[in-house]
């Protein structure tokens, strides 16, 4: 492990070569010892001056957005308590030790978390659909009900939990009433500093989301999706953005947060908050299953940091993607599935894994073949071998929970395109709305399929998450590593259980010549789990590269798993091992966890800025958005409000009335040019404006009265093997045209000292002119 760690740290990666000189990793641990750069990244002291007064305030507006999100995580716990308790976690387990009855409770609370945010997901979905999107004072006035009972049924449970413990008993090592009877992971200098990097991990997650994002995708229809169904109040088919007709579970947060604060803007930032916190909640669920395998909060405590730790996860989670809330329901569903100490049966919860597979597919359509394929093979496996009563009652249920999470998605797709899966399966479903063809199919099948399957494609792959690239994390190698470490013993385990006569005993000595402590699972059960484990990651990977088109951040689900794994191996290396010996290897560990410590606050900067500076932030928003949101008065004069981009789709990062289209969809011109112009043969390009007052009468009609022109963008999406341009006539020839037919004109502010901080290159301006 020792000679990983040296080799991630202290070689060269290409993703950071420069001409000038090799980067390596370890450079990211500088930060640590440069107190200045670390107060620079967290407040930026180039936009404003630091003062005590600005500081207050921005942590004030950090609360509000951190007390909302709060809030909708009870609310979400609460919603998930209501529902009946065999479909979430059988209270009355046979629990004989105190680390049973806690991780029971905990279980319970996690899932019902997860579950809560599955039918706060699927119910706005269904009114959106009805047209109730905007109902701010009734889900007001919901949630803070739901978020009572929740808070309620906590207090309770640590009341209960505080009567059934004796708190004389020196095992007792926490309210919750967890034990750890096994072999020490970390020393208690360990264990105390596990618990401050925790704290650390957690307050960067937190503050990085608690900051506006300049994430490309986030923009353009993640938080663009939310503010289009709020403002219209419903959600339907929209024809100029592509992204928006497809499953958009996770982005009904932000729709939530909106219609708690009555904000766009603030309703985004709880959003975001909201899925740092399911970051954090995927972390709990990663060490509940470390626990209920173990039997060890020390391993458990460790498993959340570990998981915490991956860099890419806290890139994803701090601009709010939805990737990670997809690994927070995966792990969940394998808790839920996973056999606990006292049920020799499988349980079987119908209700709640449909809730569960249905969020799933929810957030995305690679949800359908990551986790619905799985489970329902899974489902198949446990009917055939174990007899099911009431199989019409437990489908039934199952449907019925799979159904009211993503079955609107769908239908809404269905209903407008007879293509539920829409724009996927065009070739077979076709397209009954006009808005989708064969070209374009074509282009996104080329830009979403994996090019290659060479054996250099591969090991090009493998390096991607676990070596070459810039949100790699150490763990990474180290499970390999580690994972090979635990291979023999994990073999003699299977072999002593087969020979065998079946005593108990026996089976607990699988993993050492002498008896180990009592756990929850045998030696043997431990060893099942990994290798279930190891099956799920290896489909996984095996998907990843087979199906997408292989980018990194869609590895990000199973990164819960890669993190159980890996602390599974150490707790089957270690847990013989001499105090001394694990204490070493401990600390060995918490090395690794000092570069993303360090690497976190790359990922964004001006933590503890106040949100009216961080909106005017031209390195985050270096276009003209920043300009025109500064300058409201100028769209209030004739001759129109509304601003057309062409090019850029990231309309979210402009106040007021926007019109756009992604690179996949017709522009808003085409409908306003058509009669109006002449094209060539291939319709590829204008060559002249036939009628110019004709498209100046239905320019003003649409209330467009500004042109942004992003030709940067343009010409990327032009690009061989970029996404491809659907609509190759709008382009900067086109405009030139229409401001020689006195159409248009540029337009340039007045000078003034701060108007070269706005501008971008590549960008224009259009004013729309008024007729003469």
């Amino acid at each position: 492990m020792l000679a990983g760690l040296v080799l991630f740290f202290f070689l060269v990666r290409p993703c950071f070569q420069t001409a000038d000189s090799p980067i390596r990793f370890m450079y990211m641990l500088l930060p640590i010892l440069e107190p200045g750069a670390i107060f620079e990244h967290f407040w930026g002291s180039d936009l404003v001056p630091f003062s005590f007064a600005t500081l207050g305030f921005a942590l004030w507006q950090r609360m509000q957005t951190l007390f909302w999100a709060l809030v909708c995580l009870a609310a979400a716990t609460g919603l998930g308590l209501i529902l009946p308790r065999p479909a979430l976690m059988n209270a009355k387990r046979d629990c004989t030790s105190s680390t049973a009855i806690g991780a029971n409770r905990l279980e319970s609370f996690f899932l019902a978390s997860v579950s809560g945010f599955a039918l706060w997901s699927g119910l706005f979905c269904w009114l959106g659909i009805l047209g109730w999107a905007r109902l701010s004072l009734g889900i007001t006035l919901v949630t803070c009900g739901l978020a009572f009972l929740a808070i309620g049924r906590l207090i309770q449970s640590l009341r209960s939990t505080w009567r059934q413990n004796n708190p004389v008993e020196k095992n007792v090592q926490t309210s919750a009433g967890l034990t750890d009877h096994h072999t020490e992971l970390f020393g208690r200098l360990g264990t105390v500093l596990l618990v401050l990097i925790l704290i650390a991990f957690v307050l960067l997650y937190l503050l990085g989301a608690m900051i506006p994002t300049c994430e490309y995708d986030m923009l353009e229809y993640h938080l663009q999706s939310a503010r289009e169904f709020y403002e219209s109040g419903r959600i339907a088919f929209a024809p100029h953005n592509i992204y928006m007709n497809m499953p958009l579970g996770t982005e009904m947060f932000h729709l939530w947060g909106m219609n708690l604060t009555g904000n766009v803007f603030t309703g985004a930032l709880v959003g975001k908050t909201l899925i740092a916190l399911s970051g954090i909640l995927a972390s709990l669920g990663v060490a509940l299953v470390v626990h209920r395998v173990t039997d060890s909060v020390k391993y458990a405590l460790f498993a959340l940091v570990v998981y915490l730790s991956f860099p890419i996860n806290f890139d994803v989670f701090s601009n709010g993607l939805n990737d990670g809330v997809l690994g927070m329901v995966m792990i969940a569903i394998i808790l839920l599935l996973l056999p606990a100490k006292g049920e020799p049966d499988r349980k079987i919860f119908p209700f709640s894994t449909g809730l569960l597979v249905g969020m799933a597919v929810a957030c995305k359509y690679t949800g359908i073949v990551f986790v619905l394929f799985p489970v329902l093979v899974f489902a198949v496996v446990v009917a055939y071998r174990k007899k099911i009563e009431r199989k019409f009652a437990v489908v039934s249920l199952f449907l019925l929970g799979f159904l009211f999470v993503c079955g609107g998605w769908y239908f809404k797709n269905c209903f407008a395109t007879g293509n539920p899966f829409h724009p996927l399966a065009f070739t077979f479903l076709g397209d009954t709305s006009g808005t989708w063809d064969a070209a374009r199919n074509l282009r996104w099948t080329r830009a979403h399929s994996p090019s290659g399957f060479t054996l250099s494609t591969l090991l090009d792959s493998l390096s991607l998450f676990s070596w070459n690239s810039v949100t790699a994390s150490p763990f990474f190698v180290l499970t390999l590593l580690t994972g090979l470490l635990a291979v023999p013993r994990l073999i003699g385990c299977f072999c002593h259980a087969t020979n065998s006569s079946g005593d108990d005993s026996d089976a607990i000595a699988g993993l050492s010549a002498k008896s180990l402590p009592d756990r929850s699972y045998s030696s043997c059960e431990t060893g099942k789990t990994i290798v279930v484990l190891t099956g799920v990651c290896l489909y996984y990977l095996v998907l990843w590269w087979t199906v997408t088109h292989r980018i990194e951040r869609f590895l990000v689900p199973i990164v819960p798993v890669i993190a159980c794994l890996f602390v599974l191996f150490c707790y089957v290396i270690f847990s013989d091992s001499k105090s001394s010996r694990v204490w070493r290897s401990g600390w060995l560990l918490l090395f690794a966890l000092w570069y993303p410590l360090a690497f976190s606050p790359m990922l964004q900067t001006n933590y503890l800025l106040p949100y009216q500076v961080l909106k005017r932030d031209v390195a985050r928003f270096g276009d003209w958005s920043v300009w025109f949101n500064d300058h409201p008065e100028v769209r209030k004069d004739p001759p129109g409000k509304t601003l057309l981009l062409i090019g850029q789709a990231q309309a979210f990062s402009y106040d007021g009335e926007i019109l756009y289209n992604t690179c996949w969809d017709v522009s808003p011109l085409r409908s306003v040019l058509e009669g109006n112009v002449r094209y060539d043969q291939n319709r590829e390009n204008i060559l002249e404006i036939t009628r110019p007052e004709a498209i100046r009468e239905k320019l003003t009609n649409r209330g467009i009265g500004w042109i942004v022109f992003d030709e940067g963008e343009w010409r990327r999406f032009r690009q061989s093997g970029n996404y491809g341009l659907t609509e190759p006539a709008i382009n900067g020839r086109l405009l030139r045209l229409l401001v020689a037919a006195n159409v248009l004109e540029p337009y340039e502010p007045e000078e003034s000292d701060d108007f070269m901080s706005y501008t971008k290159q590549n960008m224009s301006v259009f004013r729309l002119l008024s007729k003469k």
